[in-house]
């Protein structure tokens, strides 16, 4: 890329920029939604789709799947577990591990929280077709493979000091 070229290139113009703007406005709707319906922050419902998703799961395998900061997603199990929405047992394997799972009422929240989400995934989607949302998919899964990847080649070199 020339140095005109680079000039010319702005912030629209950058895929990371469109990606993060699409999920901010994303998350700002969810929010809203949580916060109104459950009196809960996206944080929270993220950790309690996590735990629906993957339980019994610790909360920092939590963290890696849902790339949140461990202390947020502590905070939001302190949370969850104070709305009797999920529980903490030992691992049966390993005592010291403490694995998250979700009570009744965190399934019923979970369930209502899930339709609203395919709801407004649903409407998202209306503007595309059935082919390119699979292909939209399809896509989205590789980018963040590669992403992963370079992510991990960078901590590499970091370590390396380059």
């Amino acid at each position: 890329m020339s140095t005109q070229d680079f000039q010319r290139l702005d912030l629209e113009n950058l895929f990371s920029f469109q990606i993060t703007r699409l999920s901010n406005i994303l998350a700002r709707g969810a929010a809203r939604y949580y916060n109104h319906h459950f009196n809960i922050g996206l944080t929270e419902w993220r950790v309690l789709a996590t735990i629906a998703r993957y339980a019994p799961i610790s909360a920092q395998e939590v963290s890696k799947h849902t790339g949140v900061d461990k202390g947020w997603v502590s905070r939001a199990v302190n949370t969850l577990l104070s709305r009797e929405w999920i529980i903490r047992e030992p691992n049966p394997m390993d005592g010291r591990i403490l694995k998250l799972t979700l009570t009744p009422a965190g399934q019923a929240v979970h369930q209502e929280g899930m339709q609203a989400a395919m709801k407004r995934q649903k409407r998202l989607l209306a503007a595309v077709s059935l082919s390119e949302q699979q292909q939209l998919m399809d896509l989205l899964i590789r980018l963040h493979q590669q992403a992963v990847t370079m992510f991990e080649q960078q901590e590499v070199l970091d370590i390396q000091g380059k």
